[in-house]
């Protein structure tokens, strides 16, 4: 995430206002932003994924919180939490 944002404030014109940045500059800025929005929506599941397995290690066989833990696994671990909806 950070790789992306200095890349895009040195390369891809984010330290200028986009009145000053030519059509070309604003496609490239925007596949950045979007591909930042996208690995950390990835790196986000990926620690949600870890935490979740460090519960499930951490919590007996048959009890409550083990079956919670395990009711909440598609809903919350694999679905975003925020929509990543490119404009157009």
């Amino acid at each position: 995430m950070t790789i992306c944002v200095v890349l895009a404030s040195t390369q891809y014109g984010w330290d200028l206002h986009i009145w000053d940045l030519t059509t070309a500059q604003v496609i490239a800025s925007r596949k950045v932003s979007l591909s930042a929005q996208f690995l950390y929506g990835l790196a986000t599941t990926v620690i949600r994924a870890s935490i979740f397995t460090s519960y499930l290690r951490l919590a007996l066989v048959g009890s409550w919180f083990r079956r919670l833990a395990g009711m909440s696994t598609p809903s919350d671990m694999y679905l975003p939490k925020s929509r990543i909806v490119p404009r157009s």
